[in-house]
Formats: C-alpha cells, structure tokens, sequence
C-alpha cells in the first residue's frame, strides 16, 4: 500500500488545487467531516492531497493509501503548508471574509499549553472561559474556543 510521500509542498498542494478544479480524475469522493478552505472555496482534503502526491509519485494516491480526520496525517500536512482546514459543520460561519489566518490558534492541535502560554498568545484572560491549569488543544478548540477567547 503506498503511503504519503515525504515533502509534500505548499507548490505541490496549489497544483493540486488547479488539478481538481481542472478536472483531473482521481478516485476520491467528496470529503464528510473536514474540508481545505482556499479562497473561499471548499475542497475534499484527502482527494486534494492525494493530488499533490501525483507530483511527486507520477500518479494520484488513492483513498485506501491514507485516512483523513481532524488530527489525521493528510491534515497535518496541509496545515502545516498554511492551509485551512475547516469543520463541515456550520457551513455559513467560513466565508473569505470571516476566516482569516491570524484567527487560528498558533499552537498544534494535541499540545497541552497552560493558561498563562494562553492569555500571552491571544492578549486576552483565560478567567471563567478554563478551568484547569493545563489546557489540552483539541481541533475545536484550535478554531473554535481559543478563536473566540482571542475576540474578548
């Protein structure tokens, strides 16, 4: 089973992105819980990966090569490249517009950070919105929770 290549790019990841919106045949469907937000438009992350992938291997990878998920190895990749990667849920609430990079958290989903590494990462106070010393980031909270805590 092939498997994700190594140094996948940002270059590599926008040719993927022309090539699904070219048409190019792959043999993924439509993403169900996450999508790559680009320019305000949405596309299946597995299916632009394994696009990507086709740059480096000379074809696409298919969906049994990898998995994707909030905390999955195809996400990582592409946050790691700078791009968004957004819940299917609450469609409405992910324009151009209202997301913009500076609003995601600047720490990596899955770290434990406490609550003064939150109150200087987001100039804000942490006071009735945690509860513990440690706070464990969870995809929610990197979009979600911490992008809220940052606007008060």
């Amino acid at each position: 089973m092939p498997k994700i290549p190594e140094g996948i790019s940002r270059e590599h990841v926008l040719a993927a992105i022309r090539d699904f919106d070219g048409g190019r045949p792959h043999s993924f469907g439509d993403s169900t819980k996450y999508d790559l937000l680009f320019e305000g438009k949405r596309y299946p992350p597995k299916a632009i990966l394994g696009l990507a992938a086709a740059h480096i291997l000379g074809e696409p990878l298919i969906p049994d090569d990898f998995s994707g998920g909030a905390t999955s190895q195809c996400n990582r990749i592409l946050r790691s490249q700078g791009f968004q990667i957004v819940s299917k849920e609450n469609q409405d609430e992910y324009s151009e517009e209202k997301v913009v990079l500076e609003d995601f958290s600047p720490f990596q989903i899955g770290t434990v950070v406490n609550n003064d590494e939150l109150r200087k990462a987001f100039k804000c106070s942490t006071q009735g919105g945690t509860h513990s010393s440690q706070n464990y980031i969870t995809p929610e909270m990197a979009y979600f929770g911490l992008r809220e805590m940052r606007k008060t």
